[in-house]
């Protein structure tokens, strides 16, 4: 199953769930030193999350 964003009205196929998965885990590890949404709290938060707001 492809999971991806939805930016009204298109639809981009972003991969796998799996990828998506390895893709906030790279960022939790590697850029926030293992603190969930501190550095970046929309994509972290928000987005993993499943909407940002405009």
């Amino acid at each position: 199953m492809a999971v991806g964003l939805f930016i009204d009205p298109v639809f981009y196929k972003i991969g796998s769930g799996s990828f998506l998965n390895s893709f906030f885990s790279t960022i939790y590890i590697k850029l926030e030193n293992n603190n969930w949404g501190n550095k970046y709290p929309l994509i972290m938060n928000d987005l993993y999350n499943g909407c940002v707001n405009n």
